[in-house]
């Protein structure tokens, strides 16, 4: 033990400190006053929280103390105590003291509750004091105090290893409003003890000890006023705290007040207020106060019910404190200048959008009151301040985030441009303002403030979001500083009309922002692209910590979990305690955003904070609110899934996938009421929320929650999951059927939340993603695809994503953010051009910055507050790498090497009381692990060797690893291209994005290939005005005219080789009047010739072949060439025009049924001709029509059911006619071809439109091709009560009612199949005749007709052929029971001695040994 001599005097004071302590006393001073402290203590001693040694409380020290009262020492043994320990304490501050100490999270605890204390503190790495045992916190109320031992709380030596978040409650001890400082000592394993830390002054929340609760401002309706006043500061100030806040933000969403002290800037706020809870920040103002007098003051801005509060508190070394300013106290020294023609002037636009309102900084310098920021200033023009009572109905509570101020930022450049113009480029992207320092003469200058430069260099002021960035700023003759107010989002401003030269020392960014060590974190790698990336993300960390996670602090500056989730995994890569991230999560957890699986991303950031901090006080106080946000009132326990959310007490809340819409790759959200992506979802928050109820002790609450994540997680698999394909479909329909679609998130989604069996079924998901050669999703999900692959040890795929340097537009990876786009922070989207309004600055694009941690070198923590974390490395083909990641337990420190040949080494600092789980990937476990030399024992399973490093800095090493160098990439061959408009060529453009402009005249294509892995090549044409048909041209060639001003009317693309047999290309245009038209594939024509239409904007994209198209493939072509023509005859309208190339003939919505149709063909270059016939009612099917002539009826009101059309000659052997209907109730069918029937039979449905067109041989259909004709099989109709013989009903559908409690009467079924002998045979029970003896059939009556029997059960079965070939399915609605399974083949169905009626019947044919159409349990219920 460390010691050092101190005077007798004092050291009887210690002794009586601790004596009283351990008396139960808590010493201050000697007043009257310590009897009373003395019952408080024994009333309500506060608590600590440790792993080890469970609930600490002062009353722990009284029973230490009678337990050593009852032994007895001999003379000998006390004398030697007395020898050691007289005139001794530990020494303070050595390098074997903890450090970097914190309160509540924060290194500077000023403010903090009295009763939600928690201490945290890095051990020292020397003199064997890495592995801590026990601590012991003391707390003093002066620096002299915490000198000499004068304590006024002891914990004495806890046995516990925590350092992170230790929790007490000492309301009981610590006074409102008062400073103290606290020290901290360990022992280590061995029992040595180290030295005592240096002493970290705290003060407690203002608490009751507010002089005065009113606020200040200006006259009514100012909304930007300076507020000024001076305090004297005496020679005996320790400390000089002030506690600040103000109101209102409610406009602004945005800090209110800008606090000076002698002209140095200290800080703004308040922090976002939380509904009624009104937070104040506090500050230390002991370093910027000088001796004498000094000036106070704030710079306010506030759009409604403004006012300030602020109460400056003195701290006198002899231990008392004064409150030397009370903004509502002492009004009367408080003065107001206002300051609307200062920083609003007449302009009072916005620069917000409709999310809030944010007032301009039209500065002007002639208005600007200087000097005032300097103590002695006169204030005899300003006014007195207004006092209001503004605050009654909130809750004033200490913030207990880090305080944000404005750092200043040197440009990167000033260059002239001309005329008074200059072009500041920052570097890199801030949020704040600017400062402009400069001798100048009078007059306006305009500053034009945005995140991107337009073609002509100006800056883009009108920016994506909405907002505009436009200011003006006044000026005064000679030399002068002017500083903005606002918060704006940029990289660059244009400054025009300035007289005075401007300069880099001229020009400063105010970047507005909590304090951010860039020291504390780093990573390099052999791989440039992942090195940028990291630092690209942990820019956007850096200046957009502000007061709240927010999606953006230029469009909306509103807090959503989701964003707030990959923003809080991002900043805690590069900070060691993010409280912003605690307060972010805590306040979405009363501000509930429309997205539903948002909510469930609360729970998750909840759960991630206190994994990281080990802070569990936000579990505890608010478990309740965290329940709800679970949405348990969607889980359907007859499916075991959650089901759609609706109704929900958040407005329009609705599951999401993904944002933009555009991004969803086709995700069918309406019809899936059981979505997959938010199944996946609640698995993870409901898995959390079990590790939270374990957390507070809920057992019981913990297995019910990991209960339903395991239910849904086996539900999952066993109902979305297509093992054939390795995807997850988009979810099941309300009737518990496929949705045979699978959006990339589906399996994504799945992957990140660990809905697999095994390491297997994780493989062939990956895979499935992995053919689809990119990423079919947001930036922001990208997010979770990253988590499943790194979870699932996919690493590799991981790190391709993010080190994708491609910088072509509409290339999804930050590459193409980063050296594309020229982006400095992460943006909302990929591209502005799937996001129009996309933001510039927009943390949820972020996700490397977490995952190349916690994915790439697999560093997350294990247990709270990292008392073990795991290292578990996915090198993903880099060769080598480091990182170095901040935590409150001390820096983890990691490196790795792989040698090409299997082996990996590196080395891992393990900080001070943790210890890290080292996870190497293996293919087996022969191999091993060397741990500073030494082989270990190490553990293999799911591919990885596992070993155990205690604290300290070590070298490991592995041979016969599955590491190894990979410098490949994951790619899309596509199609890049580029439009000639206007004298200049677009940007050029891939993926399927627009190239071109709205009414700029196209007059040339170019297009080439990227990512090419196979042979063969990429051919193109255009029809020119003028000219026609251009030749077709390769690669990089043009196509068309540039520079003659002829437009280009239509273009076609093909490709050849192996690419062709490979993929499809879809293409589409924008033409003149018409706009988009259909996607156009394989040399199709896209776009209009012969109406003299200009194209404006192109979009071109490469599919695997039999893949799905882009979009609809019904008209990409418009041309008054048709190669076939065709027209119908409609119901009531007569003949309509012709039409060709997939166009509509017909109506769509109307009823109207077609009578008779007409095709030709047109001049397609060869010989044949086209032939059609009809299924015409009543008559069926006719003869063979061709070349125009009539087929159907005209003047007989006959519908057509179906149409047959074939090609003959030479034009069969090159094109495929494809066409399909649009049949009554049934809608759009699927596409025929080549003399397949089309429409439907023996249901009795009209046709009501038709498209046909011609497609080259071996191209693929316009569209589906599975639903192209209906045949009934089966027809049934039901006699109901009150409504008689109803319509005949088909295959499945429903015949009677379903909630009107009316009875089946009777029934007949028909087979409608011809090519089958045999027969429908049924028989029904009736109400008092019971069953019927005889079975009836094919269109028989069963049951009664005017007797008023009800109808209780039913058989149904086959005979003959039919039998052999089908089984019949039914089931019944039955009273009070509602639909019961579906019983078949002669089964009963209903319910027999119960007087139940049938309301309704379903009945459908399925081939022999086919799957039911639902479930069959309990088709019959028999009493």
């Amino acid at each position: 033990m460390h010691f050092k001599k101190i005077k007798s005097a004092i050291l009887i004071t210690a002794v009586l400190v601790t004596t009283c302590f351990n008396s139960g006393m808590v010493y201050a001073e000697e007043t009257a006053g310590d009897q009373q402290a003395e019952s408080s203590v024994d009333d309500s001693a506060g608590s600590g929280n440790t792993d080890s040694a469970g609930d600490q409380d002062l009353g722990r020290a009284d029973d230490s103390i009678e337990d050593t009262s009852g032994s007895e020492l001999d003379d000998e043994e006390q004398e030697e105590i007395e020898s050691s320990e007289e005139g001794m304490l530990p020494d303070q501050g050595g390098e074997d003291a903890p450090c970097d100490m914190k309160i509540n999270l924060l290194s500077e605890p000023y403010g903090v509750s009295k009763s939600q204390l928690s201490f945290s503190w890095v051990d020292a790495s020397v003199n064997g004091m890495q592995e801590q045992s026990a601590y012991r916190i003391v707390l003093s109320k002066r620096e002299q105090d915490a000198a000499e031992g004068a304590y006024i709380y002891d914990t004495d030596w806890v046995e516990s290893s925590q350092n992170t978040s230790v929790l007490y409650d000492l309301s009981a001890v610590l006074e409102d409003n008062e400073l103290y400082y606290w020290q901290v000592q360990i022992k280590n394993e061995e029992g040595m003890e180290s030295s005592l830390s240096e002493a970290q002054p705290f003060t407690t929340a203002v608490g009751s000890a507010w002089a005065g609760k009113n606020t200040i401002w200006g006259a009514d309706g100012q909304k930007t006023v300076i507020l000024r006043s001076e305090i004297s500061r005496p020679e005996n100030v320790e400390r000089a705290v002030m506690s600040i806040t103000a109101v209102s933000s409610s406009q602004t969403r945005q800090y209110i007040y800008n606090l000076y002290v002698n002209g140095v800037e200290i800080g703004a706020g308040p922090t976002r207020q939380n509904d009624k809870v009104l937070y104040y920040n506090t500050y230390d103002l002991t370093d910027v106060l000088q001796e004498g007098s000094n000036a106070v003051g704030l710079i306010n801005y506030a759009e409604n019910n403004a006012g300030v509060l602020c109460q400056i508190t003195y701290y006198f070394a002899d231990g008392t404190s004064q409150v030397v300013n009370n903004s509502s106290r002492d009004s009367a020294t408080w003065k107001v200048y206002n300051a609307d023609n200062v920083y609003i002037g007449s302009d009072t636009a916005s620069i917000g959008t409709v999310y809030y309102t944010a007032k301009k900084d039209n500065i002007n310098m002639n208005y600007y009151p200087e000097g005032w920021m300097n103590a002695g200033y006169s204030v005899k023009s300003w006014n007195a301040v207004k006092n209001q009572n503004r605050l009654s109905n909130l809750s004033l509570e200490p913030s207990q985030m880090d305080n944000m101020k404005r750092y200043e930022v040197q440009p990167a450049s000033v260059t002239a441009v001309g005329n008074g113009t200059y072009l500041v480029d920052m570097g890199k992207e801030i949020v704040g303002s600017l400062k402009l320092a400069l001798n100048a003469g009078k007059g306006m200058i305009t500053l034009e403030y945005g995140e991107e430069l337009q073609q002509d260099g100006s800056v883009k002021y009108k920016m994506n979001t909405g907002n505009q960035y436009q200011e003006k700023w006044t000026l005064r003759a000679g030399t002068q500083s002017a500083s903005g107010i606002g918060m704006k989002t940029f990289r660059y401003v244009m400054i025009r009309g300035c007289s005075a030269s401007l300069g880099v020392d001229n020009v400063r960014g105010l970047e507005l922002r909590q304090a951010f060590d860039d020291d504390a974190s780093s990573f390099s790698s052999s791989n440039s692209t992942l090195n940028d990336v990291y630092e690209f993300s942990k820019h956007t960390s850096k200046v957009t910590n502000q007061d709240l996670y927010v999606d953006t602090q230029n469009r909306e500056r509103g807090a959503y979990e989701g964003d707030a989730l990959i923003t809080a995994m991002t900043s805690y890569s590069y900070s060691a305690s993010s409280t912003l991230a605690g307060y972010s999560a805590k306040y979405l957890l009363t501000h509930t955003t429309w997205p539903a699986e948002y909510s469930l991303y609360n729970i998750m950031m909840v759960y991630e904070n206190y994994m990281y901090t080990g802070d569990k006080r936000e579990l505890e106080s608010n478990y309740q609110l965290l329940k709800q946000k679970t949405l348990e009132q969607y889980y359907d326990l007859s499916v075991g899934l959650m089901k759609k959310v609706s109704g929900s007490n958040v407005k329009d809340q609705q599951i999401m996938v993904d944002w933009p819409a555009s991004e969803r790759d086709g995700y069918e959200i309406s019809k899936s009421y059981y979505n997959t992506v938010f199944n996946a979802v609640c698995v993870g928050g409901y898995e959390d929320m079990a590790k939270i109820a374990l957390a507070l002790g809920y057992a019981g609450e913990a297995e019910h929650y990991q209960g339903l994540a395991d239910t849904i997680r086996a539900n999952m698999i066993q109902k979305l999951y297509h093992a054939e394909t390795g995807e997850f479909y988009d979810g099941l329909d309300s009737q518990g059927n496929v949705v045979e679609h699978s959006a990339q998130h589906a399996t994504a989604y799945a992957l990140a939340f660990g809905i697999y069996t095994d390491q297997n079924m994780a493989d062939v998901m990956v895979q499935s993603i992995e053919d689809d050669e990119e990423i079919r999703m947001s930036i922001y999900s990208s997010y979770f695809l990253l988590q499943g692959l790194y979870r699932s040890n996919h690493g590799d795929l991981a790190r391709k994503i993010m080190s994708n340097s491609e910088s072509t537009l509409g290339v999804r990876s930050w590459g193409c953010l980063i050296y594309g786009l020229g982006a400095t922070t992460t943006t909302e989207a990929w591209n502005s051009k799937s996001k129009s309004n996309m933001s510039m600055c927009h943390v949820w694009g972020s996700a490397p910055g977490s995952m190349l941690v916690r994915g790439m070198f697999g560093i997350q923590p294990t247990s709270p507050g990292f008392d073990t974390f795991q290292m578990k490395l996915q090198p993903g083909g880099v060769k080598d790498g480091n990182v170095k990641v901040p935590t409150l337990k001390g820096s983890i420190e990691a490196t790795y090497a792989l040698n090409g040949d299997g082996g990996i080494s590196g080395t891992v600092t393990v900080p001070s009381n943790s210890e890290c789980e080292l996870m190497i990937p293996a293919d087996n476990a022969d191999g091993g692990i060397i741990l500073d030399g030494e082989v270990v024992t190490t553990v293999y399973s799911d591919g990885y060797l596992t070993c155990t490093a205690v604290a300290g800095t070590h070298t490991f090493a592995a041979t016969g690893t599955k590491a190894s160098i990979d410098n490949s990439e994951w790619t899309k061959t596509d199609v890049v291209y580029s439009t000639y408009a206007k004298s200049a060529w677009s940007e050029s453009v891939t993926s399927g994005l627009e190239a071109g402009k709205l009414s700029d005249k196209i007059e040339s294509l170019r297009m080439e290939l990227r990512n090419q892995k196979v042979s063969g090549s990429i051919e193109y044409s255009s029809y020119v005005q003028g000219t026609g048909w251009l030749d077709w041209t390769e690669s990089g060639n043009d196509s068309g005219t540039p520079g003659s001003g002829k437009r280009v009317e239509a273009y076609k693309i093909r490709l050849t080789g192996e690419l062709a047999k490979q993929y499809d290309v879809y293409y589409r245009a924008y033409a003149q009047s018409t706009g988009w038209l259909d996607w156009a594939e394989n040399g199709e024509a896209a776009g209009t010739s012969g109406y003299a239409k200009e194209l404006y904007r192109i979009q071109v994209i490469l599919v695997r072949r039999g893949s799905a198209a882009p979009g609809n493939t019904t008209q990409p072509y418009k041309s008054k060439d048709k190669q076939i023509s065709y027209a119908t005859h409609v119901q009531s309208y007569g003949w309509q025009a012709a039409c060709g190339g997939g166009e509509i003939s017909g109506t769509v919505g109307s009823a109207k049924r077609l009578e008779a149709i007409k095709i030709s063909l047109g001049n397609t270059g060869y010989s044949g001709s086209i032939s059609y016939c009809t299924h015409v009612q009543s008559y069926g099917w006719q003869d063979w029509k061709s070349d125009g002539q009539v087929s159907g009826t005209s003047g007989q009101a006959k519908r057509l059911e179906a149409i047959k059309i074939k090609l003959t000659g030479d034009i069969a052997e090159e094109y495929d006619v494809y066409y399909r209907v649009h049949v009554q109730s049934f809608g759009w069918l699927d596409w025929a071809k080549n003399g397949e029937a089309s429409g439907s039979e023996g249901y009795g449905k009209r046709l009501e439109a038709i498209q046909i067109k011609l497609v080259r041989k071996g191209n693929v259909a316009p569209g589906d091709v599975k639903d192209t004709f209906r045949k009934a099989k089966i027809s049934y109709r039901t006699h109901v009560q009150s409504y008689g013989w109803q319509d005949y009903k088909y295959d499945g559908e429903m015949s009677g009612t379903s909630g009107r409690s009316k009875r089946l009467e009777a029934i007949q079924i028909k087979n409608l199949i011809s090519d089958a002998a045999g027969d429908i045979e049924y028989r029904t029970q009736i109400q008092t005749y019971g069953w019927e003896t005889k079975w009836v059939k094919n269109g028989g009556m069963s049951g009664t007709s005017g007797r008023s029997k009800r109808l209780e059960a039913i058989q149904i079965r086959l005979t003959d052929e039919l039998e052999e070939q089908y089984d019949i399915y039914y089931r019944v609605h039955a009273q009070t029971y509602g639909w019961l399974g579906w019983a078949k083949n002669g089964e009963s169905a209903g319910t027999e001695g119960l007087s139940k009626r049938l309301e309704g019947i379903e009945i459908v044919l399925v081939e022999k040994c086919g799957k039911a159409p639902g479930s069959t349990e309990n088709a019959f219920v028999k009493k």
